[in-house]
């Protein structure tokens, strides 16, 4: 179960929705760094939902991207990887679903405001509720607001652009983060794709 990638676009002129969901080919480990905002406390967190939201004041288009991360994957043994990671993907495909479902009770704010707050109230009160549902199941993933320079890098990642020369015992990184690779098959999305019963009831970017 690799770390996963998520762009959605709402347009503001013909009120189009692009989305995008798709696995990388490794773990993407979280790094303390000035570069990331954790709302919620880091301490008990195994993994991680970051988030950015940004609009285009001209146009009126919404951008909402994301990815997820394990907080400890290059220690974490396979087992703990798989579950980590399965449980904060199928939360940020619950996010992408009920912000898709509920465009209506943000859009137009962030439209009329020139933000994305609205947005940005709408995905943590999404996140509270299905971890509030499910609190023996979700309590160690968390959510957070990512610096927009490593949210472009990780979403503009290569898989096929050739990895740089490691020295010995050296790992990867992509956008500063430690990148540990996993074997990725078409399981790993349709996993991602089966939240909890009540997140398939929800199927419905300035911060």
């Amino acid at each position: 179960m690799a770390s996963q990638v998520t762009t959605q676009i709402w347009s503001g002129n013909n009120g189009g929705y692009v989305e995008n969901v798709y696995p990388l080919d490794g773990v993407l480990e979280r790094c303390v760094s000035e570069n990331f905002s954790a709302i919620n406390p880091v301490e008990g967190i195994n993994a991680f939902i970051w988030t950015r939201n940004t609009i285009d004041r001209e146009t009126g288009d919404i951008y909402r991207d994301s990815f997820t991360t394990g907080a400890h994957a290059s220690t974490n043994g396979n087992t703990q990887i798989e579950d980590y990671m399965m449980r904060a993907n199928q939360v940020s495909r619950y996010l992408v679903n009920t912000l898709r479902g509920n465009e209506g009770q943000w859009g137009v704010p962030c439209t009329e405001q020139g933000d994305t707050m609205a947005l940005v109230e709408a995905e943590r009160t999404a996140f509270e509720a299905i971890v509030e549902e499910f609190p023996d199941r979700n309590p160690d993933i968390g959510l957070s607001i990512i610096d927009p320079d490593i949210m472009f890098r990780v979403t503009s990642y290569d898989p096929n652009e050739p990895s740089p020369s490691l020295e010995e015992n050296e790992m990867e990184e992509v956008a500063g983060m430690l990148f540990v690779r996993v074997d990725v098959d078409t399981s790993d999305q349709a996993m991602s794709d089966a939240p909890p019963s009540s997140a398939q009831d929800g199927d419905q970017a300035d911060d």
